[in-house]
């Protein structure tokens, strides 16, 4: 695929996506198929152990540049969506207009309420809370796929947020001496230094603030109660506003976000159009992205080259079976039948799935 041949959604984030494909292409030619893992960490661990983690790296390596993607193409849809909704609403309010009638209870009337358009409208919200979702969640995978290139001694790489990564920054940058990190003057302290450098600099990708509203968005969004959804029209344009504190409750928002009398009442709210701010914030966490994973390489050269530098910890993954039991779920709707078998996949998953001994006939080393 060229870039010719990406959609807008897809070519506003691809200076991250196409540098996380990379990094994928080159983490599974790297791939030890004998002994788990890579072929540089022979010796660091057992072999399920590395296999565990070195597949959870390439997954999380994957899985940031599929939530990235999914919520650029969610800002895509929230924009269009919006668009579709203002046709509607001039047309049903362009006879209105033209006989002249200013009496909001008619015009309030003509405001299209039928199936098509609260469809609209909840797709209008969901989209814009969809691409907030998937944003954080690029950011929590790609911090696991940085604290295991780091070679941070964390207990449990499969537990770690964003939050996680953004503490270990800060224990560096202050010279903090714990067991993690490698010591103080080391040639692995200056490596993981650096790898997390574009972690401080978060704020260089955007506005003032972007990351700590993301967030705040994020965590407002899964653990409180929604606020009024607020349209608005600007001129020719019908859009959405976001609230500008998206931790307090809608009350708290209009009551302090807005003091009387310096401060009129849509100061409670960021004054951009919904769309644009999402756009945005794809575009600024596409960029600490990009940059993130440039730190990656750079660091994961450094660690190859000279492998004792920074031991790859099995302590990052401590269980190889889990603990509770499989499932009893049984799904809904009719059994299938499947009609073969046999799975087909590209030949990196392939490449993936041998390393980690999944076939009939390797799987049963797990087991021993």
């Amino acid at each position: 695929m060229t870039t010719d041949d990406l959609e807008p959604y897809e070519a506003r984030v691809a200076a991250a996506t196409s540098r996380l494909d990379d990094f994928y292409t080159q983490l599974v030619s790297e791939l030890d198929k004998q002994n788990g893992g890579f072929r540089w960490w022979s010796g660091f661990s057992d072999w399920k152990t590395l296999t565990l983690l070195g597949d959870y790296l390439i997954q999380s390596v994957q899985g940031t540049k599929e939530s990235l993607s999914s919520a650029s193409l969610t800002a895509d849809i929230h924009r269009q969506t919006l668009g579709n909704d203002e046709a509607e609403l001039k047309a049903a309010l362009r006879p209105i207009m033209e006989a002249g009638i200013t009496d909001p209870t008619k015009i309030a009337e003509a405001i299209p309420q039928d199936a098509a358009a609260r469809r609209r409208a909840l797709t209008i919200t969901e989209s814009a809370e969809s691409c907030i979702f998937h944003l954080w969640q690029t950011l929590d995978r790609v911090a696991a796929a940085a604290i295991i290139v780091g070679g941070f001694r964390v207990k449990d790489v499969a537990t770690v947020y964003w939050s996680s990564l953004d503490g270990i920054a800060t224990e560096l940058s202050t010279g903090s001496i714990k067991e993690m990190l490698e010591p103080v003057g080391t040639p692995g302290r200056a490596v993981q230094e650096a790898l997390v450098a574009p972690v401080l600099g978060w704020q260089q990708f955007g506005p003032d603030e972007w990351l700590l509203w993301l967030r705040d968005a994020r965590h407002g969004l899964t653990h409180r109660s929604p606020s009024k959804k607020l349209n608005v029209t600007a001129g020719e344009r019908l859009t959405r506003l976001f609230y500008r504190q998206p931790r307090w409750s809608e009350i708290q928002a209009l009551v302090f976000g807005s003091k009387p009398p310096r401060r009129p009442i849509f100061d409670t709210f960021i004054l951009k159009a919904s769309y644009d701010v999402l756009d945005g914030l794809c575009e600024s966490t596409a960029k600490l992205v990009a940059a993130l994973v440039d730190a990656m390489v750079t660091c994961w050269v450094a660690r190859r080259a000279d492998p004792p530098m920074i031991v790859q910890h099995g302590r990052q993954w401590p269980t190889i079976e889990p603990g509770e039991p499989l499932s009893a779920f049984p799904g809904y709707g009719q059994d299938l039948t499947l009609d073969s078998r046999h799975m087909v996949v590209n030949t990196q998953e392939g490449d993936r799935w041998e390393a980690a001994r999944i076939d009939d006939q390797r799987r049963r080393d797990w087991y021993e």
